[in-house]
């Protein structure tokens, strides 16, 4: 098969800028499964993939069927980023699609196949976009083809356009409704701007090269996440790149936005009499904060007060002119409607459109899995320690080289 197709947009992308500036560092990339313990499957058919589109470098992993815990290193990749960069959508949709099906058949003594699960995803997809999109009522995007096997991604996406999604991440999505794929910008990108020049310039150097580079009917849209200073990172790329047109923030579970550890300029009041934990006055309006709305407020990932915060910053710069795009997590109906009623509490726009990766809903033990590129350098013995905040080199001596 031809990769091209099923790979997220903004990989190519991003392989289309490596060649075009001549950066091919090498790199390590470890691959994790969030969800655990549980036992690993895939990795034997995702390894033969990797080979068999043309990578060359070094491959470590652990065998089919044993045992993981949450987040320990189940593969390591390392060689040219240029061989590399294309495969990610691919193998970690096979990954996350076998040990899914693996750990349910156990866990339930079932013997269903990738087929039967598959089926149940695609109904799955299309109601969960038909809420998101009755909820926010602006664009909503798919972009989890790397949550499930390759070979189920135009079905999948053809279940998320019939839900109402505006555009997905893959071409062989697209088809489906005579589109293309759309993305900009993957953290492994700004691994190698900060390997190139530093973390505090990582986004923006990012950012410029896909400027210089892609032709320019695609939006400018940067990923402000990756060194957890989402709000620095957005006022200093919308200074330096007139071009811009919107931030993505996918700040990661591991980590909290910048700017949501702070209070809001209000009061805070605790309520037991009503179905409300927190009570806000802000600028003399009272918002009750359901307790259900609470981890959405406040924590981990991102965030109402951590959004609320970028908006702030961008209207106080004179910035209002970039959107804001959110990811991560969203799939979540109740996460969506916390937002949502969020604007209404606090009469403001927090977002203007959503990238949806998980919309499997919450009935499966699902197991997706994660690729970071962990290091960089000009060659395998040059390779210094490089990852965006929050997902360090985590080493495994269960590994072994394949």
């Amino acid at each position: 098969m031809d990769h091209k197709p099923y790979t997220d947009k903004y990989f190519l992308r991003t392989n289309q800028i490596l060649k075009a500036k001549g950066w091919d560092p090498w790199v390590r990339a470890q691959v994790f499964i969030r969800r655990g313990p549980g036992e690993v499957a895939g990795l034997a058919e995702a390894i033969d993939f990797i080979r068999y589109a043309g990578f060359t470098g070094r491959i470590f992993a652990i065998e089919d069927g044993e045992t993981y815990c949450s987040a320990e290193t189940l593969m390591l990749l390392e060689g040219r980023l240029q061989e590399l960069v294309e495969l990610e959508t691919v193998y970690l949709g096979i990954i996350s699609a076998r040990t899914t099906v693996y750990n349910l058949n156990k866990r339930r003594a079932l013997t269903q196949d990738l087929d039967s699960y598959s089926a149940g995803i695609i109904e799955s997809a299309r109601e969960i976009f038909d809420k998101l999109t009755s909820l926010c009522h602006r664009p909503v995007y798919y972009g989890g083809a790397r949550h499930w096997h390759w070979s189920k991604d135009r079905k999948i996406a053809q279940a998320a356009f019939a839900g109402g999604a505006n555009d997905c991440s893959t071409d062989i999505g697209g088809s489906t409704v005579n589109k293309e794929g759309i993305g900009t910008i993957p953290h492994v990108l700004e691994t190698v701007t900060e390997w190139l020049y530093d973390k505090d310039r990582a986004v923006v150097e990012a950012t410029k090269a896909f400027d210089e580079v892609i032709d320019l009917k695609v939006p400018r849209i940067a990923l402000v996440d990756y060194a957890n200073h989402e709000l620095t990172d957005t006022l200093t790329v919308a200074k330096e790149i007139p071009s811009l047109s919107a931030v993505r923030v996918d700040t990661c579970g591991e980590n909290v936005m910048q700017g949501g550890l702070s209070a809001f300029a209000g009061y805070y009041v605790n309520d037991t009499t009503h179905n409300s934990v927190l009570r806000l006055i802000l600028d003399d309006t009272l918002i009750n904060i359901p307790s259900e709305d609470l981890k959405y407020w406040f924590g981990n990932g991102v965030t109402v007060k951590g959004v609320w915060e970028l908006n702030e910053s961008l209207r106080k710069n004179g910035q209002e002119r970039v959107k804001v795009i959110l990811s991560s997590g969203f799939g979540s109906p109740k996460k969506m409607a916390a937002f949502i009623r969020a604007e209404d509490m606090l009469q403001t726009k927090l977002f203007d459109s959503v990238l949806v990766g998980d919309v499997f809903g919450e009935d499966l033990d699902l197991r997706f899995a994660t690729m970071d590129v962990v290091a960089v350098g000009r060659d395998s013995d040059g390779m210094r320690l490089i990852s965006k905040t929050g997902r360090p080199y985590r080493p495994n001596i269960r590994l072994v080289e394949k």
